[in-house]
């Protein structure tokens, strides 16, 4: 698979398409149509040039949305991602020192794991931080 970049972002995979999100409510409209007039789904959907998985996700995503709603629904995505980030990156900078700070139990009482039985083999599985 492979991955690259543009203007809306990372596209990952061969053959498909990306779409705007003026382009996909404008589609869902043409869809809302055909289904009025009678036709399945997946008719409609071959008629798009989508799946209808994507027709589905799409329905989901931007059903009952207005052109400029979806503009902007985009823009705040965009926007958030980066924000996203920061707290992910914030938190794992606040979990880092807070696991570092903990007691090791398992040092201390032994692991439960590690075989004390006496004859038991030393190997690197029952190893603990008090020996064999």
């Amino acid at each position: 698979m492979r991955i690259w970049t543009h203007s809306r972002g990372i596209h990952m995979g061969g053959t498909g398409k990306r779409h705007t999100a003026e382009q996909i409510v404008n589609k869902l409209r043409e869809a809302e149509i055909e289904l009025s007039k009678g036709q399945t789904i997946p008719m409609v959907a071959k008629k798009l040039g989508i799946t209808d998985q994507t027709y589905y996700r799409w329905r989901r995503e931007y059903g009952g949305l207005t052109v400029e709603q979806a503009r902007r629904l985009k823009a705040l995505e965009q926007e958030n991602a980066p924000l996203k980030r920061l707290v992910a990156n914030q938190t794992l900078d606040n979990a880092i020192p807070r696991e570092a700070a903990r007691p090791n139990y398992l040092a201390r009482r032994g692991d439960a794991r590690q075989s004390n039985a006496p004859g038991a083999k030393c190997t690197s599985r029952n190893v603990g931080p008090a020996g064999c």
